[in-house]
């Protein structure tokens, strides 16, 4: 193959994972081009210095028989268009056909859901390896995903042995930003999607190749006590960190191995707040807004009015004033003992949302091409459609580390 990653959709997203790419520490053992529909946003987007050299393809998504010749130029390809659930599947599709490991950053369940129906059992091209298929690599769900696994590490190497983990809980503390393609991406979701797929997607183990126990049910004030002081909200993004979380359950319970969660696993994840009763309020404001835009037609047409439009883009400058702070507590008990353990994943200096997403996904393509023979995904037989602790483990957290972007901790809390 030519090239090793291709970086498709060069839009405000597309253009921080490819800036990303150009500065990265391991530059020199890979290569990299791009892809969209426009020339002109391509000629545009190369005349940045540190992309001047990069080479660029056109490339219309809806032609399929393109797409799959394209592709199979690339080992890996990263989708970032900001319609997903529109134009992603054909995508994975041309790329599952070629053997090409594919990743992107949505976060939308209902496109993973169809996308693990159409592609999981599928099996590889005749003759050629296994190739991959990783959603939400970027701030839906790595954080989420990764401090469940930290955690799960940190407290197998407490107790000597592999145990059964109990409640794992996680808070997000974050400074974030919104992009038109963001918008837009969520807003054609809400149009487009089926009522009752959208639904079936609010189910814990919508992703889950297995049923699991019941999840806790949603609430006004949630915390992490008695271990940490830390209170907070309803989080909307918690169902999709939690889908992706449960996946990476399921898989591990289905192909019984070392880094299984155990039986009586649960998950949950909410909005960091400083006070109780800030975080109820929060709580009752964000479930009438999902109510509304659920319901109530008129909502996302305003919605869409006030937020689709260029000039909610945040400037890189901004981003660089954006924070998250990751904070997962997981407990195991083993013999009448109890021990809880921490993982803290947060950004030293920058959004989650936009700069820490390319910084995540990009790691995900460098190892996929530098260290593909090192990654746990090959003791998934039968799956195809991996979650990001699932694909790549802690050389993952490893990597995002050596970054300089994330600063990730675990440690026994008792």
């Amino acid at each position: 193959m030519p090239f090793d990653i291709l970086v498709l959709s060069i839009g405000y997203t597309g253009l921080l994972v490819s800036k990303t790419l150009s500065r990265h520490r391991n530059r020199s053992k890979f290569t990299f081009a791009l892809a969209g529909r426009s020339i002109r946003k391509l000629q545009r987007i190369t005349s940045d210095p540190s992309l001047i050299d990069i080479p660029t393809f056109q490339v219309d998504l809806s032609d399929e028989i393109a797409l799959r010749s394209l592709v199979s130029q690339f080992r890996v390809v990263i989708n970032c268009t900001s319609r997903y659930y529109q134009l992603s599947l054909p995508v994975v599709r041309a790329c599952v056909s070629q053997g090409v490991h594919y990743l992107d950053l949505t976060g939308e369940l209902p496109l993973i859901m169809k996308s693990i129906a159409e592609f999981d059992s599928m099996p590889s091209i005749e003759g050629g390896k296994k190739s991959i298929v990783v959603h939400a690599c970027g701030y839906e769900s790595v954080p989420s995903d990764l401090c469940v696994w930290e955690s799960a590490r940190t407290l197998d190497k407490a107790f000597g042995l592999r145990i059964p983990l109990g409640c794992s809980k996680t808070s997000m503390e974050l400074k974030a930003y919104v992009s038109r393609g963001t918008v837009s991406s969520a807003i054609g979701m809400l149009k487009d999607v089926p009522r009752d797929l959208i639904f079936q997607s609010l189910q814990p183990f919508c992703l889950s190749p297995i049923s699991g126990p019941s999840n806790p049910s949603v609430r006004l004030l949630y915390s992490l006590r008695p271990q940490l002081d830390i209170v907070g909200s309803f989080f909307l993004l918690s169902y999709n960190n939690a889908a992706m979380v449960n996946r990476t359950w399921g898989l591990l319970q289905l192909y019984p191995c070392e880094g299984a969660y155990g039986i009586d696993f649960e998950y949950e994840e909410f909005l960091a707040m400083p006070y109780s009763w800030i975080s109820v309020i929060i709580s009752c404001v964000s479930l009438i807004i999902g109510w509304m835009l659920l319901y109530i037609p008129p909502a996302l047409w305003l919605a869409q009015i006030l937020l689709d439009n260029e000039s909610i883009n945040p400037q890189y400058e901004d981003l660089k004033n954006g924070y998250m702070v990751a904070t997962n507590v997981t407990s195991a008990t083993y013999k009448n003992q109890t021990m809880s353990a921490r993982t803290v994943f947060k950004t030293k200096g920058g959004d989650a949302g936009y700069m820490g997403s390319a910084v995540t996904v990009t790691e995900c393509a460098v190892l996929l091409v530098i260290a593909e023979a090192k990654l746990p995904f090959s003791q998934f037989k039968c799956s195809r459609v991996l979650t990001p602790a699932t694909a790549f483990g802690s050389l993952l957290t490893e990597n995002l580390k050596e970054s300089g972007f994330y600063e990730i901790q675990s440690d026994i809390l008792n």
